[in-house]
């Protein structure tokens, strides 16, 4: 795409010297930005979109160039300033403008919501975009949408919404898409994990990261390192996890994506914590929860905070570990992990009863969840400070079926 990007815009220098309309550079500086958005390359896309913006006269075009802008921001982290744009784009459009102007800037809105995780956000202006590229058969959008709003729901309830992701693959599959696909295989491998399915959430990475070499995407490349890395990482398999992050940290230095660096300086802490290197590990996360409230990521930002507690309780410093989530209050497996932190470091300041308490209800409602992973680990404390022997059983069950060598050490604090 670099090459291409190169010989479109040596095309768009030489209309300057040629007979060459407005419309016709202007189109040729879009294809240019489109080329570099797929190198990565946002400084130079963002450049191309602005000059073609301003060769086209009707305000479709320019509103169509404003919301690929926004999506290299949501790309990038940058939340508020993507629906500010999106919101600007919709707004510019025509009264006349028909379904196929504001589907697409209808679809990227959902995608910027769900990135900020408004799931319920996203599913309705999804909704929306289906509604509109289904009346003017733009099959395009309407896959993305299908996928989008599949997403969504599966965020809501692990396993749902995958008749919405079917439909999207079955679209891009026909239109021969590796980006689309790839971004169908990601989710089905986020979903598998969600669900406790390891062995299928590498596997679906595998072959999201495939279509995305095949796409030549290099974030989306970087971020199907990263969840493999995250499945690595919950299986104890430190030094392979480490070699993911590793390809994400030399992508996000090539590329600039705020919210890719934010979220793999996260794991990569926790590596760090867990052989250790405490120290050294909160000074990440602090980083990494303050990049996350800047872009408005308020679920990356309370699992750094659920991660500097965990870092705090490794330690060894159970008081630190019960003021680091003072007064949080997460939502879905990150309250799961609150409650567990909170009653590991109640049992070693001495509140064995209220800590307790605390392991038993988050005990109860993991395995309601389900949610495998924090179902272990608190399984594990129950077992290791009070000899449960029920929790001691389900413990090594989980981590039989999930292929986990070794959990984190979470109960060395002296």
């Amino acid at each position: 795409f670099t090459e291409a990007a190169t010989l479109l815009e040596m095309a768009l220098q030489s209309s300057d010297h040629v007979e060459a309309t407005k419309k016709d550079a202007a189109e040729t500086a879009e294809l240019l930005g489109d080329a570099w958005v797929r190198a990565g390359r946002y400084e130079e896309a963002d450049r191309a979109f602005v000059a073609a913006s301003g060769g086209f006269r009707a305000n479709r075009d320019k509103a169509r160039l404003l919301g690929k802008r926004a999506a290299m921001r949501e790309r990038e982290g940058r939340y508020p300033a993507a629906l500010r744009m999106l919101t600007t784009a919709i707004k510019s459009l025509p009264k006349r403008s028909g379904p196929g102007d504001h589907a697409p800037l209808e679809y990227r809105y959902a995608t910027v919501r769900f990135s900020q995780a408004k799931y319920g956000d996203a599913i309705e202006r999804g909704e929306r975009a289906v509604s509109q590229a289904s009346r003017v058969g733009d099959e395009d959008t309407l896959g993305r949408a299908y996928l989008l709003i599949g997403r969504a729901r599966s965020r809501l309830e692990p396993g749902a919404g995958l008749d919405d992701v079917e439909q999207a693959l079955e679209i891009f599959e026909q239109s021969g898409d590796h980006l689309m696909q790839a971004r169908a295989f990601g989710h089905l491998g986020v979903d598998a994990y969600r669900r406790g399915a390891y062995g299928e959430a590498l596997g679906y990475q595998d072959r999201n990261a495939k279509h995305r070499e095949l796409a030549g995407d290099v974030i989306g490349a970087a971020m199907a390192s990263y969840y493999t890395a995250v499945v690595l990482l919950d299986q104890g398999k430190l030094d392979d996890a480490a070699v993911a992050l590793e390809r994400v940290r030399i992508a996000s230095r090539v590329v600039i994506s705020s919210a890719v660096a934010a979220r793999s300086t996260m794991k990569t802490a926790d590596i760090d914590a867990r052989r250790g290197n405490t120290v050294l590990a909160l000074g990440m996360l602090e980083m990494a929860r303050a990049r996350f409230e800047d872009l408005g990521a308020d679920r990356e930002a309370l699992e750094s905070r659920l991660a500097q507690a965990e870092a705090h309780l490794l330690a060894g410093d159970a008081e630190k570990a019960i003021e680091a989530i003072e007064d949080v209050e997460g939502t879905e497996l990150v309250h799961l992990g609150l409650q567990r932190v909170r009653g590991v470091a109640l049992v070693w300041i001495g509140k064995s009863g209220e800590g307790h308490v605390q392991l038993r209800e988050a005990f109860e409602a993991a395995h309601a969840a389900p949610a495998a992973l924090e179902e272990a680990l608190v399984s594990d404390a129950l077992a290791t400070l009070y000899g449960d022997d029920e929790a001691a059983a389900r413990r090594d069950e989980i981590m039989d079926r999930l292929g986990i060598v070794n959990l984190p050490p979470f109960l060395t604090v002296s």
